[in-house]
């Protein structure tokens, strides 16, 4: 749609105002949502057999398997959290990146480092 502002055709795409919150945040926030209740639903599920076994640790193979399943997947994201992490400082340093964008590389890290205390409450204690 064509809007007609001080004498010169414009399109209304033209006319975007400033996100409150950057994009690659946003997106990022909306990954780490998805995260929490894919850990959520591990955490349930790991509770749930681990207050039907009789003996801890680990005497059912399903109570063993959500072990791993949980700290495994953790691993990997912090794993993955760490190389995104180095990458975009890498970037920054260079000049190749702006400040801001370090943001959503920083909600990532965020998201893992706050998981690790819920989970080790969870599945160590």
């Amino acid at each position: 749609m064509a809007a007609r502002g001080a004498g010169r055709l414009r399109l209304a795409s033209e006319s975007q105002r400033t996100p409150l919150v950057p994009n690659g945040v946003m997106g990022m926030l909306i990954f780490v949502a998805t995260e929490t209740m894919l850990f959520a639903g591990m955490i349930s599920a790991f509770t749930i057999i681990k207050s039907s076994s009789l003996v801890w640790p680990l005497t059912s193979s399903n109570l063993g398997a959500f072990f791993y399943l949980i700290v495994g997947l953790h691993a990997l994201h912090a794993v993955i959290a760490l190389g995104i992490l180095a990458y975009t400082w890498v970037r920054l340093q260079r000049g190749w990146l702006a400040q801001r964008q370090l943001a959503a590389a920083q909600v990532f890290w965020y998201f893992v480092v706050g998981l690790w205390p819920v989970l080790y409450a969870v599945v160590y204690l």
